[in-house]
């Protein structure tokens, strides 16, 4: 079986974008529909009744729609064919017309005065209609009106939240079908009760789903990755790096749109089905109406496991797969399928007193070769007399491209990096758990020493979980004198790190508030610049420092064009056609200042009068990675190696002074990155605990691991489920779990 045996999705793709000229459709709508406004108002003083304003409520998400699809074509992004961007704007435009004419006042027509009999049929009926309305507190023509609003409105949301990002106009499973609809109509019944039988919920919610599918569609244009669960917590964070990307609209987005439009003219239509009685008992009967859907839902969610009861899942195994799970199964079934997941498992036959055993072998099987290690031993009494500075760099998205040799001829990779810095007492493949996003957990993984591996793709630590008292790097440096800074030159809110680092136990947290003024490249300020923030750190106390920078420049998109002519790359590959040559070397160029503000920050470091330790890593691949992995190596027999090519950055430990025991030649070791804080430890002679000593015991034996594999020492790669060490996994699972798990859940 090759890695490409499954069908393969792709995401809509843009058309050209259409020229601003274009706007001229949409801004035509909005006068004619103005027009429209005008005769309303018109017609109805004309006919000396009251204006409904509530109607203009109804028009005015026509206008908002029409506006957008101006400004799209103004800022070149409406990415759609000319046929879809009239007729998106026809139907918004005649949506908003019928919504005028369906509440003009229609005049009856005028009886003669000297018809008595027919002026008394009328009163008849009249009475007939009361007394029907008396016995009957239902209005059953408002009834069958409001069903036939609720299909439609959740038709429409079915498409509204699936369409943006899948080729596909329906999920294959017909399972799936039927819960994602049971869902979307639930939730209209319940907008319909909560607006006391008016349809704007039930709108606004189809305008939601429609701004949820294109979400999902840019995520996994700009990322590479699918919408998660973990995204929710994560929102504000996206929210405050979505500006580095470009929007473009492609007919898929504006069909989705369509579906809002219509949604707020069917809904328009809806009406209170209760009738009589007093208000109190008809606001009453319309929330009993939600809270028993809402306690159906919950009850269904909670006592049917998707995953195991319909095989609906999130195949983690690769974003393409991820988002086949999506095209296959519906937004709705399988984002509630990842939502029952994210607790984390307990592992089977697990006690905490059977943990603590097998933690207390792994430590002791440590302390049993220490002892006879007099390398060790000399870096202890070295570290105890000189403490060094420790600084650890996670360079955002750095990783050395040149791995993927069939890419083009040339390339490689960043040359200071590669051969020159040398000297160093360690370097190395670093694997890591996530590709083109998901920073967070490269950070939690290397100040934790905990592996993603058990905690499960698509969850974030630092946004899901209450991480006060679980053990990390800062807090053990700050258990020996150390004082500790963390560096991020973004927001502080960014993957809740303001209140993550407090946690961890950092005296300080230099956010971007801290560098006003600082020069900037691509995506924010300059490594150069966190650099000698780290140095200003360094020279501003005698007290020994564990400073920890998250840099910010490298973050995607690579769409930007912001790179400088004399700054940009270059490189050439047939692989890729124009649009992904121009991406690719806006990210290599990025890379290229990296590497420069590296030999920049090792120069300062090498005159700097402390012994300082230095720990460089980049978080992650480029999200561009897993497109090159598809197409270039989509022949790969072995999966597992497939899916492992875009989870490898690079890592390499250096000083600025002689590490006792160790001959600082450049040693090579490969590691995923939740041993490389115990390894650092192990290196400098720092203080190890007995989590630190048991992550040690296991780098022997697995060297590397995460969420789709682990590694042994013979460089094979296996299921986390399967292998010859599957063992000393679920070993490590159970020490994990009460490490970890038992901290935050």
């Amino acid at each position: 079986m090759t890695a490409t045996d499954k069908i393969e999705p792709s995401l809509p793709s843009a058309s050209p974008a259409l020229p601003g000229i274009a706007a001229l459709i949409p801004l035509l709508a909005i006068a004619a529909l103005i027009v429209g406004c005008f005769y309303f108002v018109k017609k109805h003083r004309e006919a000396n009744a009251p204006i409904p304003r509530s109607v203009f409520v109804w028009v005015a998400p026509q206008f908002a729609l029409l506006v957008l699809a101006a400004v799209s074509c103004f800022l070149q992004a409406a990415g759609t064919s000319p046929v879809v961007f009239v007729v998106v704007c026809l139907i918004t435009l005649v949506c908003g017309i019928l919504t005028l004419y369906v509440h003009l006042p229609h005049a009856s027509k005028a009886e003669p005065e000297d018809t008595p009999a027919k002026d008394a049929k009328p009163e008849q009926n009249s009475s007939s209609e009361q007394t029907s309305a008396k016995a009957s507190p239902i209005n059953l023509r408002a009834l069958g009106i409001d069903v036939l609003v609720i299909i439609g409105a959740a038709a429409l949301a079915f498409m509204a939240i699936d369409l943006p990002w899948s080729e596909w106009l329906f999920p294959t499973n017909p399972l799936s079908i039927a819960i994602q609809a049971a869902v979307l109509i639930g939730a209209m019944v319940i907008m319909l009760s909560l607006c006391q039988g008016h349809g704007g919920g039930m709108a606004v919610l189809v305008l939601v789903c429609a701004i949820i599918g294109m979400v999902q569609y840019f995520t996994a244009q700009f990322r590479g990755q699918t919408l998660l669960p973990g995204d929710i917590l994560a929102a504000p964070t996206a929210a405050a790096v979505s500006t580095g990307y470009r929007y473009v609209f492609t007919n898929n987005c504006m069909i989705a749109l369509a579906c809002a439009s219509l949604a707020f003219f069917i809904c328009s239509f809806a009406r209170p089905v209760l009738r009589g009685g007093k208000s109190w008992m008809r606001v009453l009967g319309r929330l009993a109406v939600s809270a028993l859907i809402v306690a159906l839902g919950v009850q269904g969610y909670t006592s049917v496991n998707l995953r195991l009861d319909y095989d609906i899942v999130m195949d983690y195994w690769n974003n393409s797969r991820l988002l086949l799970s999506y095209c296959e199964q519906g937004f709705i079934p399988t984002f509630l399928s990842g939502m029952q997941s994210m607790p984390i498992e307990k592992p089977e036959g697990y006690s905490a007193e059977d943990a603590e055993r097998i933690e207390a072998e792994a430590a002791s099987a440590y302390d049993e070769a220490a002892s006879q290690d007099q390398n060790r031993k000399a870096a202890e009494e070295q570290f105890e007399a000189i403490q060094p500075n420790v600084v650890v760099v996670m360079n955002e998205s750095f990783a050395d491209l040149s791995t993927f040799e069939d890419l083009w001829a040339g390339y490689e990779g960043p040359t200071y990096f590669n051969s020159g810095l040398t000297g160093t007492a360690q370097r190395g493949n670093l694997t890591v758990s996530v590709n083109g996003g998901g920073t967070c957990n490269s950070e939690f993984e290397f100040l934790t020493g905990n592996s993603c591996a058990f905690i499960g793709y698509g969850k974030h630590p630092y946004a899901t979980y209450d991480l006060e008292g679980v053990p990390n790097m800062a807090q053990d440096f700050s258990d020996i004198g150390y004082a500790t800074t963390a560096i991020h030159p973004n927001l502080a809110s960014n993957w809740n790190r303001e209140t993550v680092y407090e946690q961890f136990g950092f005296d300080q947290f230099i956010d971007i508030t801290g560098f006003e003024g600082a020069e900037t490249l691509h995506s924010g300020v300059t490594d150069a610049a966190t650099y000698e923030k780290v140095i200003d750190v360094l020279e501003q106390s005698d007290q020994p420092q564990f400073i920890f920078d998250v840099t910010m420049q490298n973050h995607s998109g690579y769409d930007q064009n912001n790179i400088s002519a004399d700054q940009l790359t270059t490189y050439h590959s047939d692989a890729l056609d124009d649009e992904g040559n121009r991406q690719m070397n806006e990210y290599l160029s990025c890379i290229q200042a990296s590497d420069e503000d590296l030999e920049y920050l090792v120069s300062m470091l090498s005159e700097l009068d402390e012994p300082t330790v230095l720990v460089f890593f980049g978080d992650h691949q480029p999200y561009l990675t897993d497109w090159f992995n598809h197409n270039i190596y989509g022949g790969d027999t072995d999966e597992i190696l497939h899916q492992q090519r875009m989870f490898h950055t690079a890592y390499v430990v250096w000083a600025n002074y002689d590490i006792a025991g160790n001959e600082q030649n450049d040693m090579q070791s490969n590691m995923s990155l939740n041993y490389l804080g115990a390894s650092v430890k192990q290196i400098i002679g720092a203080p190890l605990t007995e989590r630190d000593k048991a992550n040690l015991t296991y780098f022997s034996k697995v060297p590397a691991l995460n969420p789709f594999g682990y590694q042994t020492p013979d460089g094979a790669w296996y299921d986390l489920e399967g292998g010859p060490e599957v063992e000393v996994i679920d070993d490590m699972a159970k020490v994990q779990y009460l490490r970890f798990a038992t901290y935050v859940q």
